[in-house]
């Protein structure tokens, strides 16, 4: 069989493959040193806290060697192509993370004190780029106030400079009509206006610089025009219409939240009720003793029973075992509480409460008499059975009868 022949067979690499293989992996390795630096942001505090590392690592595996700062910064330098990650990223990783998390933590924490430091309801200039929609209802319940009473700073136009006024505010119609621009709002902090509705609602779609928290309005000389544009545009009718729709809302506590939790509330107090009526008919059928269940674990059916029997007929007449039976009959539900193992897990339920208010009587009365009395069933087996008998001094009743059967 000649060499070819035989490598048809061959369940593993031969060394020329796994040269091969070892070379292109070496190639892919020079080519990723250096990659993970553009993910990585190192600080200074770090990249010392690792050289300290480093430094107590080589001390360890050798005492003869000193280590100089100088190599390891060459060592550390990740502004060279030729970084060999393996080196650097052999130290503690655990340690190497706590720092790294510590320093993000630290950052974001000054970031979120900065922001709240400067956020201002009334002016748009400090909200943050994305706005959610809990923060979007908070800004409209502030109900931003317009600035009119400050001295606005004029430009460096020429040679004329000019400012925002606070005639801006209002639009006179050719009618005579004056009509407020509620929408309207400027900024101290930019010297800029923008769109109320359009900042919290356009998300994008509207190409006016009003709508652009980073940018706004500052062309004062051609203002009255950006405006009547802007007003008479498709998005900021729509973001317009979205921010009147939210504060209506708001004020009648009829938001799409409000009106979940008040559905939720309702059907809450509708399942409430209907175990309330569940759990009379079980009180009503155990005290006469009477049995549960038939032949059929259906409603509306032959031989089911005196309990969904007087279901059915509470459904003639109480609307909410009328509209539990309706959901039902229409499959609107599958947790109807009317089956068999509800029923004995109902009763087991009473029958503890029953016993545990026996027994505080019991143990709150100071006279008190016991009777025992055996009987044998029809299996020949003796029932032992327990009265109890206690005197009530704190009702108008003299005498109690308690039976406990055991």
């Amino acid at each position: 069989m000649s060499g070819r022949d035989r490598d048809k067979f061959r369940k593993y690499m031969s060394g020329n493959e796994k040269r091969k293989k070892k070379i292109q992996r070496e190639e892919l390795q020079k080519k990723l040193r250096g990659t993970f630096d553009k993910y990585v942001f190192r600080s200074n505090e770090i990249i010392d806290e690792e050289n300290a590392l480093i430094s107590k690592l080589d001390e360890n595996n050798d005492h003869n060697i000193n280590v100089k700062n100088n190599s390891i910064k060459n060592e550390l330098n990740f502004e060279s192509d030729n970084i060999d990650t393996d080196k650097i990223f052999n130290v503690d990783e655990n340690t190497f993370e706590k720092c790294m998390h510590n320093t993000h933590t630290d950052l974001e924490k000054q970031i979120n004190k900065d922001v709240n430091s400067i956020f201002d309801f009334n002016d748009p200039a400090t909200w943050p780029e994305y706005i959610n929609n809990d923060l979007k209802a908070d800004i409209v319940k502030h109900r931003t106030i317009k600035i009119i009473n400050y001295n606005f700073p004029y430009n460096d136009d020429k040679p004329y400079p000019r400012s925002f006024t606070k005639q801006y505010y209002t639009h006179n119609m050719a009618n005579g009509e004056v009509v407020d621009r509620q929408w309207l709002v400027y900024s101290k902090l930019k010297d800029r206006v923008f769109c109320f509705c359009c900042v919290l609602f356009s998300q994008g779609k509207s190409e006016s610089n009003l709508a652009n928290i980073k940018e706004g309005v500052n062309d004062w000389k051609h203002l009255s025009q950006k405006l009547l544009q802007h007003e008479r545009s498709k998005p900021h009718n729509l973001s317009l219409k979205q921010w009147l729709d939210l504060k209506i809302g708001l004020k009648s506590l009829a938001t799409i939240d409000q009106q979940h939790l008040a559905q939720i509330e309702k059907e809450k107090n509708h399942r409430k009720a209907m175990l309330q009526r569940i759990l009379c008919i079980i009180q009503y059928l155990s005290k006469h003793n009477d049995e549960f269940r038939g032949k059929s674990d259906v409603l509306f059916t032959k031989n089911n029973g005196k309990f969904l029997g007087l279901i059915e007929m509470l459904s003639k007449f109480d609307s909410v075992t009328m509209e539990h039976v309706r959901r039902i009959k229409n499959s609107q539900t599958h947790t109807h509480y009317l089956g068999h193992d509800i029923q004995d897990e109902l009763i087991n339920l009473m029958a503890n409460e029953v016993k545990k208010k026996i027994i505080n009587e019991i143990q709150q009365c100071k006279y008190y008499s016991i009777i025992m009395d055996c009987t044998p069933d029809t299996s020949r087996q003796e029932q032992l059975s327990i009265m109890i008998r206690t005197v009530n001094m704190y009702e108008h009743m003299n005498m109690m009868n308690l039976v406990y059967i055991k």
